[in-house]
């Protein structure tokens, strides 16, 4: 049986969903199984938001199963059919150690648990029409084929940091599988935003842009709402691993995996600033601002000399 950690009082009255969710919602609950920090503590926090949120009447429980396959590619020398099947059994694993988290939201909330595997299978047609337009899409338009390329290349080096790589045994085409998960789950997104009638998509981490257009592109119904498990106190962000059993608080943002810390520290100062009485927005516009200028440094670093680049102190 999993164990939890029950924080204090002030770390549970600190959580928040993230934005304000209508009376009498569907939700759709994604879970993404490759993400340690989406699993055990930080899943039972996250369905304890769920649970205390009034206005979230039923839902569909989201487990990405063999959407993990393009991960799995990445990470060693692999079949397809070797992907697929060893992405249901990571599946099956993270369905079984998040068993207790699950039951309770099952038992408290109208939810029913859905698997990527299976959704592929009942939307197949629609997900092929969907995954020829994402990408035709990426082919046309300039914005959305920059913003997965970035996050693919997020991916790629990720995943060379995390393993180690050297450039003898890296698999090949690690940035064509990142590109397919991306677009993967954008085809797949649009066919359940057309189809399951939610009203909110709750996850863990913002939506990216690249998402963002889509969604805007082939009119999904749902808006994404996060699910922010962290705190509005001004301070730098800590993570309490689930080895740790202090009952100390902690604050968690989105991406907590692979932040940025350059992306923290913006979010920090903004946040000292009170611009906002959102405090989720600081950490968007900060992600979104350093995206921006990485992408902009990459696209011009080509053409411009070290003498015109640096910031000048005056």
């Amino acid at each position: 049986m999993q164990k939890y950690i029950q924080r204090d009082t002030d770390y549970k009255n600190d959580l928040h969903i993230g934005g304000d969710i209508a009376s009498n919602s569907k939700i759709l609950f994604s879970v993404s199984i490759n993400e340690p920090e989406q699993s055990g503590q930080d899943f039972y926090e996250m369905v304890k938001l769920v649970l205390e949120n009034e206005s979230i009447d039923s839902g569909i429980l989201l487990i990405t199963d063999t959407l993990q396959r393009h991960t799995l590619k990445m990470k060693e020398i692999i079949s397809d059919e070797s992907a697929l099947s060893n992405s249901v059994k990571l599946g099956d694993t993270w369905l079984k150690n998040n068993e207790d988290a699950i039951n309770l939201l099952l038992e408290n909330k109208n939810f029913e648990i859905k698997r990527w595997s299976e959704l592929t299978g009942d939307y197949k047609d629609e997900l092929e029409e969907k995954l020829n337009l994402i990408l035709d899409f990426y082919s046309s338009n300039k914005e959305f084929r920059d913003n997965v390329n970035s996050r693919a290349g997020q991916a790629v080096k990720k995943i060379k940091t995390d393993l180690k790589y050297s450039g003898e045994n890296i698999p090949g085409k690690l940035f064509e599988n990142a590109k397919s998960y991306i677009l993967e789950e954008c085809a797949m997104r649009i066919v359940l935003g057309n189809t399951l009638q939610c009203d909110y998509e709750i996850y863990k981490t913002q939506l990216s842009k690249a998402m963002r257009l889509a969604y805007k592109e082939y009119g999904v119904p749902i808006y994404m709402k996060e699910v922010n498990i962290r705190s509005s106190k001004k301070s730098l962000p800590n993570v309490v691993k689930e080895s740790d059993q202090s009952n100390a608080a902690f604050i968690k943002r989105p991406d907590q995996t692979h932040q940025d810390p350059i992306v923290a520290l913006v979010a920090f100062y903004l946040n000292s600033y009170k611009l906002t009485e959102q405090p989720d927005l600081y950490f968007n516009f900060a992600s979104e601002l350093v995206e921006f200028m990485n992408e902009f440094i990459n696209n011009n670093q080509s053409n411009t000399t070290n003498s015109n680049i640096g910031l000048k102190m005056q």
